[in-house]
């Protein structure tokens, strides 16, 4: 009997050290499993303040967008203004190299008209030619009251 209590004995301490080390196996799966909750919590807030960010971003560019888009209008706007008076501008100096300015009683000579020329139709056209600095709206009072009858 006394050799049965002493295997019975055995038994139960070899059962405690395996339940003590299932018990200890489960306390670190308890903790690597708690440890990658947190982990994941972590992870979920991270992608919420990417989202946040791409999402700035994105408002970032869509602002970008409507100020860009009125700015490249009036820039084709103006490139193409600049062009007609340009073209109005050659227009204007054909017609003026049609007029001939009499000299002294004169008919005006090559040299006398070639000055003239030169001093005032030249540099008129070329003003006239020069790109806008200023939007004409700036520079022309678009009020119909204040043109009166015509």
């Amino acid at each position: 009997m006394a050799e049965r209590l002493k295997d019975i004995s055995s038994s139960l301490t070899e059962i405690n050290q395996q339940t003590k080390s299932n018990v200890d196996n489960a306390e670190k799966g308890n903790e690597l499993a708690s440890n990658t909750a947190q982990q994941l919590e972590e992870m979920a807030t991270a992608s919420k303040e990417q989202a946040q960010g791409v999402q700035q971003i994105n408002n970032g560019l869509e602002q970008n967008d409507q100020v860009t888009q009125p700015n490249t209008a009036s820039a084709e706007e103006s490139a193409s203004a600049a062009e007609e008076l340009a073209s109005q501008s050659q227009q204007l100096k054909a017609l003026i190299s049609r007029f001939k300015l009499k000299g002294n009683g004169s008919s005006g000579g090559n040299g006398h008209d070639k000055a003239l020329e030169t001093q005032y139709i030249e540099p008129v056209a070329a003003k006239i030619a020069e790109k806008p600095k200023v939007d004409p709206k700036e520079v022309i009072d678009l009020d119909n009251k204040k043109f009166g009858k015509f």
